[in-house]
Formats: structure tokens, sequence, C-alpha cells
């Protein structure tokens, strides 16, 4: 699902061990959060249009022309709206099996999948608008962020990927 924006990481982390300049490694660091939210958008837009065509191609291809102007809008609040648009069930299930991945992530890594994910909304938006990054912000930290943050898409897919949610 991330495979090809995963070894774009990886050849990005190469470059920056070799990177001893602030600036240069600040852009890198802030390319990875925009583009890794656009990965999310592109995954997300994926599986809900994968979802709306199995109930029905009609339904799919309406889904398909309205998700195309998602513009980085899928924060967890989005993705909880969007679910709701179908039914509720499909909400509560996203909050449920994030929870879940929340508490695992907890216990095992100590991170917080939830506080990730909207780490890097808010670092996107800040090197987007502003141009630069938190401090701590730092490579590692942003590539962190997106690995945890993937669960959050994880839950989205598993729960779509359900016949039914009630």
């Amino acid at each position: 699902m991330f495979s090809d924006y995963d070894s774009v990481i990886k050849h990005l982390a190469e470059l920056m061990r070799q990177q001893s300049d602030g600036f240069i490694s600040s852009r890198y660091t802030g390319f990875v959060a925009v583009s890794a939210i656009t990965v999310y958008e592109v995954e997300v837009k994926k599986l809900f249009f994968e979802f709306a065509s199995r109930i029905n191609p009609i339904l799919g291809n309406y889904v398909s022309s309205t998700m195309g102007q998602l513009s980085a809008r899928v924060q967890r609040e989005d993705l909880e709206k969007y679910l709701s648009n179908f039914d509720e069930g499909y909400t509560e299930r996203f909050k449920s099996l994030l929870n879940q991945k929340e508490e695992e992530c907890l216990r095992s890594q100590r991170d917080s999948v939830k506080n990730a994910y909207a780490n890097l909304f808010r670092w996107r938006h800040e090197f987007v608008h502003g141009g630069k990054l938190p401090q701590h912000a730092t490579f590692s930290e942003v590539v962190k962020a997106y690995d945890l943050g993937k669960e959050v898409v994880f839950a989205l897919r598993d729960v779509l990927a359900a016949e039914q949610c009630v």
C-alpha cells in the first residue's frame, strides 16, 4: 500500500546521512511531511473509491469525483465524517479499531498513532504555509510520524474492507 513512497523515504534517508547543511535538511524534512500527507490522501481516495464501487459502480463514480477534491482533507476527523456519510456504524468501527491500534502502539512503542498522524498534518501545514518546520520536527521524527500514521489508513482500510459494519 505504501511501498513506493517508503522507497522514496529510504532514498531520502540515505541523502540525509550525507547532508550537513541545516537548511537543505529542513527542506528534505518538509518535503517528507508534505508528500506523506499526499500519499495518505491518495490511499484514502483509493479506499473509498474501491469501497463505493463494490456497493454500486455508479456510487463509485460519484465518490471518485467528489473525493478528487480532498486536497489534504484526510485528517482523522475528516475520515470519520466521510464514513458517517455511509453509516455511523463505519465511523464507530473506525474509532474502535483506531483505539485498539493506539493502545497496542502505546504499549509496544510508547508512541501515539493519533498524535503522530495529527503532528504530520500540523508539520505539513507549517511547512507549506510558513516555509519552515518546528525545531523539534527532525527528519527522523517526521518519518516516524509517517510510519505510525499509516495505522490510521490501515484502520480505514480494515473498516471499508468489511462486508458489513453494524
